[in-house]
């Protein structure tokens, strides 16, 4: 892997009656902004080889949007339930598997998102008035270099897009 896109899922609705945290689904500004970036995902150079999502109803919404988007052929894709809440550890897991394609783009949960971005590249990074790196919806596109994961030196941050 030399690129990883990171894609924090959009907006939820805390209040829709769902019992489970697993469960709760997009809200209409999550829905907005999911589509609004699957738009800035389809102007990238090249699409992702793969795709990893959290199997959560708001990740699985969010990338459904974006694959609406964005026209990515659907066998890029693929669900891994130890997304779910992963910490920075388990996400560099499930990454490794994936170490010796071009680019995949990972789908899920904070705080093992921002976690692993600052594992990735530094803490010096810009972060919003609340102290957040990655809001709702917000992707991050981060240069691993030919090792990909398996770094010898903190990889660049190239990009960090936030919806409208």
């Amino acid at each position: 892997m030399k690129q990883l896109i990171i894609m924090r899922h959009a907006k939820s609705d805390w209040h829709s009656g769902t019992e489970r945290d697993f469960d709760r689904v997009l809200n209409k500004r999550g829905r907005r902004a999911a589509g609004e970036m699957g738009l800035e995902l389809k102007n990238m150079a090249a699409p992702p080889d793969r795709v990893v999502c959290s199997p959560a109803l708001r990740a699985r919404q969010t990338v459904e949007r974006v694959f609406l988007k964005t026209g990515w052929r659907l066998d890029r894709l693929e669900f891994d339930e130890s997304l779910y809440l992963a910490s920075c550890d388990e996400l560099i897991e499930v990454l490794r598997r994936f170490n010796d394609l071009d680019i995949v783009m990972v789908v899920g949960h904070n705080p093992g998102l921002e976690e692993l971005m600052v594992y990735l590249c530094g803490s010096d990074i810009e972060r919003t008035r609340k102290g957040k790196l990655l809001t709702t919806a917000n992707i991050a596109t981060i240069d691993l270099g030919p090792d990909g994961l398996d770094i010898g030196e903190e990889a660049k941050l190239v990009e960090l897009i936030r919806p409208h």
